[in-house]
C-alpha cells in the first residue's frame, strides 16, 4: 500500500478512537484459544452483493465462508473468529452437519463453540452463514470504498491492516494488536453481482455464471497460500485488455481492468511497464512468485495502490506513476509472497517495496545506472531523515497511522535496505534476498528473522546495525574536516567526523565513504566511524585536494547538511594553531611506541598509528606555529625536518637467501643494527643456513653469521621447495622464483602470503620471531612508529596499522588478527593486505634499491 491510499483509508477511520468493547482486553483474551492454536487450510467464501446505494454508501452482503481448521493442539473446543456486528450470523455448522453455537464477544470478534474437543493435526470445517449490511458511517467502516466514477458505481475492499472482518468472517488478530500473518491459506471465492458489472480478484478466473434476475457469479481460486488481509474484490464496469509474461517455464497472464473514462493509451502505456518490470525483478530476487496464477491491475477509488495478492488496486493521480507501478509490483514478493508476521514488522513489506522502486530505475534498461537508482532514493528520502521514531513498531504503538507511516515504515525502512547493500556489497545484498526468499516463501516472517538470515549470509552478526537502524530512533547529523599532510615522505589523509545529532539518539556505526581528490582523480576511501568525534589517519597517494563526505549517498542523515570545518593536526582546541596549550596536551598524550593512545590525544597522532611517539613529536615540531621558539620535549629530541628515505641506504640490501643443500632451509635474512657486524637473531626451518649461529637445542646464540646478522624464520611450502636453482645465487644477490611465501607470527599465529613475481629482489624490514615483531633502525614507514634499533612491538601494534592501509575490495585478514575496532578480523569492509601494501609495510618502501655505503653488498655486483 503506498501513497494517498493510506491518507485515504486513514481519513475514514479517524473517528474510531474509541477502541473495541472491554470483552476484547487481556481478560477476553486469556478466556479464548491463542491464533497459534490452529491452522487455516481453506476459505470456501460465496456471497452476494446487492442493494448498492452510493449515495448512503451502502450495500448489502449475504453469503457463507466454509473454513477448513486443522487443530494444533490436543485439546481445541473454540474457534475465534472475526466479522463485524453489523451482520448477523444465521447458522453455523461443523462438518456441514453439526450447528453449533457462535458467541458475540466484541463488535469485531466472535466464538464458535466446537461439537467436541479436536486433537493435535485433527481437521474440521466450520460454516458460517452470515448477512447484513455495510456502512462506511459505523465504526470501522472505513474499509470498504463505495463511490461512483462517471455515474457508475464501484466498490472495493482495502482489508490491510484490520479490515477483513468488515466484510466477511475470518481467522484475523484484534484491532490495533500484533496480529500474526503467518496463517496463510488457500482461497476459493465466489462473488454473485449483477451483470453490468465485473469483479477481478485473487487468483485465477474459475468461471463465470450467468444467474437468473440479470445476476452473474464470478469465481476465483488461489494456488498459492494467501494471508487475510491480501483478499479482495472490487465490483464496477470495467473495460479490459490482457497479454502475458513469458518466462523460463512458459507463460503467464497478465491482466488489466480500467474504467472506461480512464481507459487512454498514456494509461495503457504506463500500467504496461509491468511486463518489464516483471523480469527485471525476476532476475533481482527470483522468479515471480505466482506465475502459475497471474498479475493483474484493477482501477480502484484510491489515491494510490493496494498490493493484494496476484491483483494490484491502483488510482487516481498517482495510479499512473511509473515509481507505483513498481512499488506494487515488488509486493509481490516482499508483502504477498512473504508477508510481515506482525504489523510490528510491516517495514518488512514497504520498505523492500519502496526500496523495489530504485532497483526497477536501476535496472530498467539492462545495464546498471547508478545515478538512477540514488535519485530515486533520495525522493524517498525520510522527512527530517525520519529521526523522530523507529522503523519497528513497539506493540504499545501500534495503530493505523502508525503502521502507514510514511516516513518511518516506507522511507527509512528503504534507506535502512539501502544501507544494507553499501554495507555487505552487491554480491552478499542479492545473496541475502535469495536466502530469505528461501528460507520464508509462501510464509511470513519477523524482524529478527530477516537479521538472523542477514548475519548467517554475511557470516557476521549484525544486530548492531538493525539496533540503531531499525529498533532505535534517530539519524546522524555529520560534520566532517580535513588535511592533507606527509609525514615521513608518505602522504596521508587526515580526516575527522563528528556526529552532532541529539545525544538522546545512539552513536551511528558505518562505514563512510569519502571521495578525495588526488592528482585530480577522484578516489574513494572507506572509514569506518564508530564514536561521536574520531579522527583518521590515511596513506594515499599523493596531496589530496578535495574531499567530498558520502558523497553518492549511501547514509541516511538527518536534514541538516552536511557541515565542513577545518582541521590542522597536532591542534587539539581547535583554535588553528600549534601551540603551547597543545604541547601541554602532547605531553600528557605521550605513550612511546605501540601503547593506545588515550581519549582527547587523537589530534596529536600524525601518522595514525595509535600511539604518540616520537615520530608524532617531530611531526609536531615541524608543524609549530608559536608564539615563540618551539618547546623541547625530553623523551624525543628535535633533529630537524624529517627527509625522505634516500635512494641509498647506509644499511646493507635486504635479501633472501636459499640454502641449495637443503630445501627446507630457506630464510629471510635481515640486518637489525648499523653498521657491519652487529648481533642480531636467528630463526629457522629444516637446517640452518649457518649452524654457527644455533645453540646445541637449535636456538639463536647471538653469534654474527657470515656478516648477515638475523634470519627470520619461514614456513616451508611445496611452492617454496621448487625454486630453479640455475637462478639462485649465493653471493647475497638471490633472484626469487614464481612461488608463494609464508611468514608467520607463531607457530599459530598469523600467515601472511605474498605472490612474487621473478625477478623481485626482497628488502625486508620487519621480522617475525615468537609472539614478537623486530623491526629495522628507521626503514619501516614512520607511520607504524618504531624506531629504535632492535624494537620489539606486539603482533597486535603491526596489526592495529596493517588494518589502516588502503587496498583492494576483498577483505582478506588472517582470523587471528585483531583488527582496529575490536571486531573480528576482516569485518571491516574493504581493507585487504595486496601485494603493494605488504613490499610497503613488510619490505620497505615499493621499488626502492638499497645498497650499502661501505660496498659490502651492492645489487650491482651481483652475476
Amino acid at each position: 500500500m503506498c501513497g494517498h491510499a493510506r491518507a485515504m483509508l486513514q481519513r475514514f477511520r479517524a473517528e474510531q478512537a474509541a477502541k473495541e468493547a472491554d470483552t476484547t482486553g487481556e481478560v477476553a483474551m486469556a478466556l479464548r484459544e491463542a491464533m497459534n492454536e490452529t491452522d487455516v487450510l481453506h476459505y470456501d467464501l460465496d456471497i452476494e452483493i446487492s442493494d448498492i446505494d452510493t449515495g448512503a454508501e451502502t450495500f448489502s452482503i449475504a453469503g457463507s465462508n466454509r473454513i477448513t481448521i486443522r487443530s494444533l493442539v490436543p485439546d481445541l473446543t473454540e474457534f475465534t473468529f472475526r466479522l463485524h456486528d453489523v451482520y448477523a450470523v444465521s447458522a453455523a455448522y461443523v462438518n456441514d452437519t453439526t450447528p453449533i453455537v457462535v458467541t458475540i464477544t466484541s463488535a469485531t470478534t466472535r466464538v464458535a463453540t466446537l461439537d467436541r474437543t479436536y486433537g493435535v493435526d485433527e481437521e474440521f470445517t466450520l460454516t458460517i452463514e452470515y448477512s447484513g449490511t455495510y456502512a462506511t458511517d459505523t465504526p470501522y467502516g472505513g474499509y470498504v470504498f463505495i463511490t461512483t466514477q462517471a455515474g457508475i458505481p464501484v466498490i472495493a475492499t482495502m482489508s490491510a491492516a484490520y479490515g477483513a472482518f468488515t466484510w466477511w468472517p475470518c481467522k484475523d488478530g484484534d484491532y490495533e494488536a500484533l496480529g500474526d500473518n503467518s496463517d496463510k491459506a488457500l482461497t476459493e471465492f465466489s462473488i454473485t453481482v449483477a451483470d453490468n458489472f465485473f469483479v477481478p480478484s485473487n487468483g485465477v478466473l474459475q468461471s463465470t455464471e450467468p444467474l437468473l434476475d440479470n445476476r452473474v457469479r464470478y469465481t476465483w481460486a488461489t494456488i498459492n497460500p494467501m494471508t487475510t488481509y491480501h483478499l479482495c474484490f472490487a465490483v464496477s464496469e470495467y473495460e479490459s485488455w490482457h497479454d502475458t509474461y513469458d518466462y523460463s517455464r512458459g507463460s503467464m497472464p497478465v491482466d488489466f481492468y480500467i474504467w472506461a473514462v480512464d481507459n487512454t493509451a498514456a494509461h495503457r502505456a504506463v500500467w504496461n511497464l509491468n511486463l518489464d518490470m516483471l523480469p527485471v525483478f525476476s532476475s533481482l530476487w527470483g522468479e515471480y512468485p505466482f506465475v502459475d496464477e497471474k498479475y493483474g491491475i484493477y482501477e480502484a477509488p484510491w489515491y494510490g495502490g493496494m498490493e493484494h495478492q496476484t491483483m494490484t488496486g491502483q488510482g487516481g493521480a498517482w495510479g499512473w506513476q511509473e515509481w507505483l507501478n513498481a512499488h506494487e509490483l515488488a509486493h509481490s514478493w516482499w508483502g504477498n509472497m512473504i508477508t510481515c508476521e506482525t504489523w510490528s514488522d510491516t517495514w518488512l513489506n514497504e520498505g523492500f517495496a519502496v526500496l523495489g522502486e530504485a532497483l526497477w530505475f536501476e535496472f530498467k534498461y539492462g545495464t546498471q545506472d547508478v545515478e538512477a537508482y540514488i535519485a530515486s532514493m533520495q525522493d524517498n528520502r525520510p522527512f527530517g531523515a525520519g529521526a523522530g521514531n523507529t522503523v519497528y513498531i513497539y506493540p504499545e504503538d501500534l495503530t493505523e497511522w502508525r503502521i502507514w507511516n510514511h516516513d518511518y515504515t516506507y522511507n527509512k525502512a528503504a534507506w535502512v535496505l539501502h544501507m544494507l547493500r553499501h554495507l555487505v556489497g552487491d554480491a552478499t545484498f542479492f545473496d541475502i534476498i535469495a536466502n530469505y526468499r528461501a528460507a520464508y516463501e509462501y510464509d511470513a516472517a519477523t524482524t529478527e528473522e530477516f537479521i538472523a538470515v542477514v548475519s548467517s549470509t554475511y557470516g557476521q552478526d549484525l544486530h548492531w546495525f538493525f539496533d540503531q537502524w531499525v529498533y532505535n530512533a534517530g539519524a546522524p547529523t555529520y560534520r566532517y574536516g580535513w588535511q592533507s599532510v606527509d609525514v615521513y615522505g608518505q602522504n596521508c589523509l587526515h580526516l575527522q567526523i563528528e556526529q552532532v545529532q541529539n545525544i538522546a539518539y545512539p552513536v551511528f556505526t558505518m562505514p563512510v565513504d569519502v571521495v578525495a581528490t588526488i592528482d585530480g582523480s577522484p578516489q574513494t576511501l572507506t572509514v569506518w566511524n564508530d564514536a561521536r568525534s574520531q579522527r583518521f589517519t590515511v596513506p594515499v597517494n599523493g596531496a589530496v585536494t578535495d574531499v567530498q563526505f558520502d558523497p553518492m549517498p549511501w547514509i541516511l542523515r538527518n536534514s541538516v547538511p552536511y557541515e565542513q570545518f577545518s582541521i590542522m593536526v597536532g591542534d587539539t582546541d581547535g583554535n588553528l594553531a600549534i601551540d603551547m596549550d597543545d604541547f601541554a596536551v602532547l605531553e600528557g598524550c605521550y605513550t612511546g611506541p605501540g601503547v593506545q593512545l588515550a581519549a582527547g590525544c587523537e589530534a596529536l597522532d600524525f601518522d595514525g598509528d595509535g600511539d604518540i611517539d616520537c615520530i608524532d613529536w617531530r611531526q609536531f615540531a615541524e608543524a609549530w606555529t608559536g608564539p615563540g621558539e618551539r618547546p623541547t620535549f625530553g623523551p624525543c629530541p628535535y633533529e630537524g625536518p624529517l627527509a625522505a628515505p634516500a635512494p641509498h641506504d647506509t644499511r646493507k640490501n635486504r635479501y633472501i637467501s636459499f640454502d641449495p643443500s637443503n630445501e627446507d632451509a630457506v630464510a629471510f635474512q635481515v640486518e637489525l643494527a648499523e653498521g657491519p657486524g652487529a648481533t642480531g637473531a636467528l630463526g629457522w626451518v629444516g637446517e640452518p643456513i649457518d649452524p654457527s649461529c644455533q645453540n646445541e637445542d637449535g636456538s639463536p646464540n647471538g653469534n654474527p653469521c657470515d656478516g648477515v646478522d638475523f634470519v627470520a624464520r619461514v614456513v616451508d611450502t611445496p611452492a617454496i621447495r621448487t625454486w630453479n636453482e640455475e637462478t639462485v645465487h649465493l653471493t647475497g644477490c638471490e633472484i626469487v622464483p614464481v612461488a608463494t611465501y609464508e611468514l608467520r607470527a607463531s607457530p599459530d599465529g598469523v600467515v601472511l602470503t605474498l605472490p612474487l613475481e621473478v625477478g623481485t629482489i626482497i628488502k625486508p624490514t620487519v621480522w617475525y620471531y615468537g609472539d614478537t615483531v623486530g623491526v629495522g633502525t628507521g626503514e619501516l614507514l614512520p607511520a607504524m612508529g618504531y624506531t629504535a634499533p632492535n624494537q620489539i612491538v606486539n603482533v597486535n601494534d603491526v596489526t592495529a596499522y596493517l588494518l589502516t592501509v588502503d587496498g583492494d575490495t576483498s577483505p582478506s585478514v588472517h582470523p587471528t588478527w585483531v583488527d582496529l575496532h575490536g571486531l573480528s578480523a576482516g569485518a571491516v569492509p574493504n581493507y585487504i593486505l595486496n601485494v603493494s601494501d605488504l613490499q610497503r609495510i613488510l619490505f620497505g618502501l615499493e621499488g626502492q634499491e638499497y645498497t650499502d655505503a661501505s660496498d659490502q653488498f651492492n645489487p650491482a655486483d651481483c652475476p
